[in-house]
């Protein structure tokens, strides 16, 4: 997933709809699994020195 932030706004990225009859792509004991890399790309006018991620 690449995700562009042009401004101060939070940004969200729901996952939903995974049933067990998805699988376990990553092989940990869980019913479902899958592995997900996110670039974060800052086209806001403003240096970063840290961003944020909550994973719920």
């Amino acid at each position: 997933v690449v995700e562009e932030i042009t401004g101060p706004a939070a940004a969200i990225l729901a996952i939903r709809g995974v049933t067990p009859a998805f699988g376990n792509r990553v092989g940990t004991l869980h019913p479902t699994g899958f592995a997900l890399r996110k670039v974060v790309v800052n086209r806001t006018p403003y240096a970063w020195s840290f961003i944020d991620f909550e994973l719920r």
